[in-house]
């Protein structure tokens, strides 16, 4: 990856969350594992004056639940395979980004 082709990513992502919601000031959870994914959602994030809200991946759902529960989140961005350590109740369906469907459209 070049960093021209990481710029772009940021920016496009960057442009994702932002139709999805984000804005000045807003909390985005960040539930990936630590990837390239993880530091294109942050700098997205940042683009969108946005505060990114890091939640490591091996945590227990219990712990999970209660980052969600308790940090205002606005949007979360995850995968299909972490999703599953979410308790989709505390979400609504179009407040989670998922970066595997972005890859699929790449």
């Amino acid at each position: 990856m070049t960093y021209s082709n990481l710029r772009e990513q940021i920016l496009s992502f960057a442009s994702l969350l932002k139709h999805k919601g984000a804005g000045k000031g807003d909390r985005i959870g960040i539930f990936l594992p630590r990837s390239t994914d993880t530091v294109i959602a942050l700098f997205a994030t940042w683009l969108n004056v946005s505060v990114g809200v890091i939640i490591n991946d091996v945590l227990k759902t219990k712990q999970v639940d209660y980052i969600i529960d308790n940090s205002g989140l606005n949007l979360i961005v995850t995968n299909r395979a972490l999703v599953s350590n979410i308790n989709l109740e505390l979400l609504k369906s179009d407040k989670i980004v998922y970066v595997d469907k972005i890859h699929d459209r790449v």
